[in-house]
């Protein structure tokens, strides 16, 4: 009899090995022991004994001389430091502060901090990341220029995790599972041990948080903090999104509270013209509440006269005001199939600086003069 499995367990089972690629032992480019001590060194916050070293490495005692020489060698070579018997990593001299951005193929390319505009990202293999992931702050030294002119450089130590939750898809094991990040600029697996897994079963979409990021040759620890469902279904895709880009539809308090204690205005100073006689119609699907722009045509004597009117938004929204911070943060409203992420609280977005019918609203208008043939003869903004 012939076992058969559907066409997403297969495509998990595939997924999985191609991602734990990145964990082998003994692949080509695999860095030296040397190579090892300097990575462990730099991620230490207190200086390491040969004894922890080895320990770290799960290296056997018949390598203690060895490491011994190696660790007299990189002291003479000042690539690390000595101090009562410890070992602690060079000084940070020649190393950049950085972002690193990853590839689906599994190397990633580093933003320096101060870099210049025209200048190009840092190229870094795969063999050079040293447990970096996608998003990670990073110490890196510059190596060489690679044969197409771009800088080529390695990651000496991690400064600060980018991603510690993730969603992707649970695939059941015997002694507990992996999971299969959604993002494929993350080229790792997640190990999630059975007394963590709340009881997902295999294919089934989850959110997860990285317990442990592991070491080269182990691959990060996790747990399950919620249970997703189908990863097929378009609820649960529209949760994904958001999980990965940290989309929320809630808003802090302060922002709330800031946007509540806004008054309309419904008076025409001096500042402004006065265009409510002249009737606006604004272009929104059936279920819109947020009608940021409305137009108007009027004829004339020389043919028409077109308005186009935006809401004007920066009348309530002030510069370095906790809503226009927030603002800043969210970038832009996101659209969902059947979900709005809105940038503005809703006090403002389906209400104050929204162009309603039959309510007074500050707008930003644009008035053009065409003659009959189109032809634009005057515009005043």
């Amino acid at each position: 009899m012939v076992k058969k499995t559907s066409r997403r367990q297969r495509f998990d089972r595939k997924n999985h090995k191609s991602r734990n690629r990145f964990r082998r032992k003994g692949s080509a480019g695999e860095p030296s022991l040397g190579e090892r001590i300097l990575f462990l060194l730099s991620g230490q916050k207190e200086p390491a004994s040969m004894a922890v070293i080895m320990q770290e490495l799960a290296l056997p005692g018949s390598a203690r001389k060895a490491v011994k020489e190696l660790l007299t060698t990189l002291v003479k070579e000042k690539k690390i430091r000595q101090k009562n018997k410890k070992f602690l990593p060079a000084t940070n001299e020649g190393l950049g502060r950085a972002t690193v951005a990853l590839t689906s193929r599994g190397f990633g390319f580093a933003t320096v901090e101060g870099q210049k505009p025209n200048e190009k990202d840092i190229f870094i293999s795969s063999n050079n990341l040293n447990g970096a992931s996608h998003g990670d702050t990073v110490l890196i030294r510059i190596l060489a220029a690679t044969s197409r002119g771009r800088r080529e450089g390695q990651v000496v130590r991690i400064v600060k995790r980018s991603v510690t939750t993730l969603c992707g898809v649970y695939v059941a094991e015997t002694k507990g599972g992996h999971l299969i990040p959604d993002d494929p600029k993350l080229p790792f697996t997640v190990f999630i041990p059975r007394a963590k897994s709340r009881n997902a079963e295999n294919g089934t979409a989850v959110l997860a948080r990285i317990t442990e990021y592991g070491t080269r040759d182990k691959g990060p620890t996790g747990e399950i903090l919620e249970i997703l469902g189908d990863p097929l279904t378009v609820a649960v895709q529209m949760r994904m999104a958001m999980e990965k880009l940290s989309l929320t539809s809630s808003f802090p308090a302060e922002v709330l509270a800031a946007a509540e204690r806004l008054e309309p205005l419904t008076t025409c100073d001096k500042d402004r013209r006065d265009l409510r006689q002249v009737p606006h119609v604004t272009i929104d699907g059936a279920t819109a509440k947020d009608f940021d722009d409305a137009i108007a045509v009027e004829e004339t004597a020389d043919g028409f006269r077109l308005h186009v009117s935006i809401a004007d938004v920066s009348y309530y929204v002030r510069t370095g005001s906790p809503i226009d911070r927030e603002a800043y943060q969210r970038g832009t409203s996101v659209y969902f199939p059947d979900l709005v992420l809105p940038m503005l609280p809703e006090r403002l977005s389906n209400d104050l600086c929204s162009l309603v019918p039959n309510q007074d609203r500050p707008a930003f208008s644009a008035i053009l003069d065409f003659v009959r043939k189109g032809r634009q003869i005057r515009a005043e903004f």
